[in-house]
């Protein structure tokens, strides 16, 4: 629970700054440190459960459900929601094939459509009572429709990161995704195709803090500035190539070096490809929509909310008791 307090704390400062233009959503993850399977009565389940509470006083818009999230059943899971937690999962199905969650949540903001899609990861549990889909499988047969009823697909990926960016390679129709790679700490926006991918750490430690001003066009720059920027450097990696190879001791003596040059040209003979593909599929938008970004250490903020302050130590009272039992 370490971090909430101070996490709200933090959103409503950004509610303020704002004026409640806020999206707030979670990845994954949140209940449980890691997979296992966790009796109502364990103090894992008890702090899960409180952890639920102070999400839905949050308000979050979505939250994926990750494999974690699964290691106090589906009951669990089911009763927060019917409490406010808006949990979205594509590929989390029951025994009767049919989804346990929604598979994205639609909301409008200043006449924005955003769909947000989750995707849980594969998990260990052995309840029993529920299929974890493939993900590309879903998102394939998904997300083609819903491109054309939303100005803005989020996917909330509870997959490792690899694994996400092999999503958004899959597709052409996600915006923005956010990770809960529970194997990495932050990572800092960066474009995989036309799609921009983050993720904040989990624990509490940060607040990543994500402000779009979008026109409809990708996140990031525009392809022909990007275009530019990439053949620069293939163009700088080429003669730096022909100096090695046009002189025959230089060649020897750094072969190591020109197998690098090599293997980075070919790296950028594939990345501007890709850009020049998306330019012909989606034209040149130079006035793309401008991002900001920041994360945001809570353990700095020094300040805490007191409804959620209460609610913790409630819960570690509860906990404390139960142990001198």
């Amino acid at each position: 629970m370490g971090g909430l307090s101070e996490k709200a704390n933090s959103l409503k400062k950004i509610w303020r700054n704002t004026g409640g233009r806020v999206v707030v959503v979670d990845a994954g993850n949140p209940l449980f440190r890691k997979k296992g399977h966790y009796p109502p009565e364990s103090d894992e389940f008890i702090t899960a459960a409180t952890i639920a509470e102070i999400y839905t006083l949050l308000n979050h818009d979505a939250v994926a459900v990750g494999a974690n999230d699964l290691s106090g059943g589906l009951d669990l899971l089911r009763e927060t929601e019917n409490q406010g937690l808006p949990w979205v999962s594509a590929n989390l199905y029951d025994n009767n094939g049919k989804p346990v969650f929604p598979p994205y949540i639609s909301k409008t903001f200043d006449n924005l459509s955003i769909a947000f899609v989750g995707i849980t990861g594969p998990s260990h549990s052995d309840s029993g009572d529920f299929i974890i889909k493939d993900g590309g499988e879903v998102l394939a047969d998904l997300l083609p429709a819903l491109d054309k009823v939303s100005d803005l697909i989020i996917l909330l990926s509870a997959m490792p990161l690899e694994d996400t960016v092999g999503f958004i390679e899959q597709s052409p129709h996600i915006d923005l995704a956010i990770a809960a790679d529970d194997t990495k700490g932050n990572i800092i926006p960066f474009l995989s195709g036309t799609t921009l991918v983050t993720q904040t750490g989990n624990r509490g430690r940060y607040q990543g803090v994500l402000s779009v001003h979008w026109n409809g066009s990708p996140l990031g720059i525009g392809t022909s500035k990007e275009l530019l920027t990439l053949r620069k450097r293939f163009k700088t990696i080429n003669l730096r190539l022909n100096r090695l190879k046009t002189n025959p001791s230089d060649a020897n003596s750094k072969i190591e070096q020109i197998a690098q040059l090599e293997e980075q040209k070919l790296e950028l003979i594939g990345q501007i490809a890709n850009l020049e593909k998306a330019q012909e599929s989606w034209g040149d938008r130079n006035n793309v929509s401008i991002y900001e970004h920041r994360f945001v250490p809570l353990a700095d903020t020094g300040r805490t909310d007191p409804q959620i302050d209460f609610i913790i130590k409630d819960t570690k009272k509860r906990l404390a008791a139960k142990r001198t039992q």
